[in-house]
């Protein structure tokens, strides 16, 4: 097995980290049409938090050693691709559900409140 400190020696995390940030410069341009500098500065005009819940989280371009749960992810319209803001992994798996629910809205207020 190879570790990763000889990994390290040559040269090869330097560039799996590089490789891994360039991915997610490309999947911001590619599915969200957004530049490196648009998702920085929609993180910090949200000061780092949920725009649901208000929970501080790490960027999405600084994930090296998060969990997903530690991660902002870009929420957008699935219809219009508009991005709407950033959200913690639970709030934006709520909103894909609700968004892919609507018409069941009421039943589940109706049964969250038994």
């Amino acid at each position: 097995m190879i570790t990763k400190e000889q990994l390290e020696a040559n040269g090869h995390m330097k560039y799996l980290k590089y490789g891994r940030f360039n991915y997610k410069i490309s999947h911001l341009k590619n599915k969200y049409h957004l530049t490196e500098k648009q998702y920085t500065d929609l993180y910090n005009k949200q000061k780092g938090k949920c725009a649901m819940c208000g929970i501080k989280k790490a960027s999405f371009l600084n994930t090296d050693g998060k969990e997903h749960n530690e991660i902002l992810y870009i929420d957008h319209n699935h219809k219009s691709g508009k991005v709407r803001g950033l959200l913690c992994c639970k709030c934006n798996t709520m909103i894909g559900v609700i968004e892919n629910n609507l018409d069941k809205i009421e039943k589940i207020k109706k049964y969250i409140s038994i």
